[in-house]
């Protein structure tokens, strides 16, 4: 059984105290030794490193990035744009991000494909 204990993040909103965060995009390729290494030099200089979700290219996936960064002891805000995913599709990832570890989503609409280099790309907007 999973805990329900808030994270780190979560207590340090219901503080009220200032938060230090910082967003990253994943690589376009697979390599997990620079995302271990970003990591390290976030680690204990921020409360959260959010990770952006296909924000202007095809990118690893989010969850991948996110449990590697948690995996370094840092605590990630993973993205997920309801541009790509339906709610079949986020309930999904979100299922795997909690089996994971990682316990802070943020889902957005994301930018209109046909602002990116995909804009044939169908858009999914099940849920916006």
């Amino acid at each position: 059984m999973m805990s329900n204990e808030k994270t780190n993040l979560h207590k340090r909103i219901e503080s009220g105290g200032s938060i230090v965060m910082a967003e990253v995009i994943p690589p376009q390729s697979f390599g997990v030794e620079q995302i271990r290494a970003l990591a390290k030099r976030f680690a204990g200089r921020v409360h959260a490193l959010g990770v952006s979700d296909n924000h202007d290219q095809i990118h690893m996936s989010v969850l991948a990035m996110s449990s590697l960064i948690l995996a370094e002891g840092v605590e990630p805000v993973m993205h997920m744009v309801t541009r790509d995913r339906n709610r079949v599709a986020l309930t999904s990832d979100g299922l795997g991000a909690r089996a994971l570890g990682v316990r802070n989503i943020l889902c957005t609409s994301g930018t209109h494909q046909s602002l990116l280099p995909f804009e044939d790309a169908k858009s999914v907007f099940d849920i916006d």
